[in-house]
């Protein structure tokens, strides 16, 4: 459209501008010389600037993570006795069911003797669901799990919630009376989240 094309007032003058636009010699709806396209200003004066969200918190919403996985605990209660293998208590069998789809790789025991010296124990086995997650079938010594055990890592079956997640141990020997050994075990492993 041209200046001849439109009756009436001019509305807009050489420096035309809508408000927070400056026209920048293209179309603008309704201007009498031919039709402009609109710039956004700058904003004027200090401008507030956030820092970037560390990577670590990603949300969907306030409380909602994003999906994605992460690393985490999974400990193994013991189905007797707190863990303390002890002159009555020779079997314990360690299990969780995780509330999220998990994968072990790593398994941490610790075990604290009163006196039992030479007695270890031993895990006959680990089972993800009714997967058996060892080679061959046999006992092993969980200390070889300590926390400070190097090239120890796991890749087991990965779990659905509520999929049970066992370990049964025993003594190598039998305890002797007034003496115990406190055993804990957790697996750390990945989750869906």
């Amino acid at each position: 459209m041209y200046d001849d094309e439109i009756d009436g007032d001019d509305m807009m003058g050489d420096d035309d501008q809508i408000v927070g636009y400056e026209t920048a010699g293209e179309d603008v709806l309704g201007a009498r010389r031919p039709l402009r396209r609109l710039v956004r200003r700058r904003p004027r004066g200090r401008v507030l600037r956030l820092a970037k969200k560390p990577a670590w918190r990603k949300q969907i919403a306030p409380g909602v993570p994003d999906p994605g996985q992460g690393l985490e605990p999974l400990p193994l209660t013991p189905t007797l006795n707190g863990g303390v293998f002890d002159a009555a208590t020779p079997n314990i069998s360690f299990q969780a069911r995780p509330q999220a789809p998990f994968r072990a790789e790593r398994l941490l025991t610790s075990v604290r003797r009163t006196g039992a010296a030479g007695i270890t124990v031993l895990a006959q086995n680990i089972f993800v669901g009714r997967n058996l997650q060892m080679v061959e079938t046999g006992a092993f010594d969980v200390e070889f799990f300590s926390p400070t055990a190097f090239g120890v890592r796991l890749n087991l079956v990965a779990s659905q919630p509520g999929i049970l997640i066992r370990i049964d141990c025993n003594t190598s020997a039998v305890v002797p009376a007034l003496e115990s050994l406190a055993t804990s075990m957790m697996f750390l492993g990945h989750t869906i989240r």
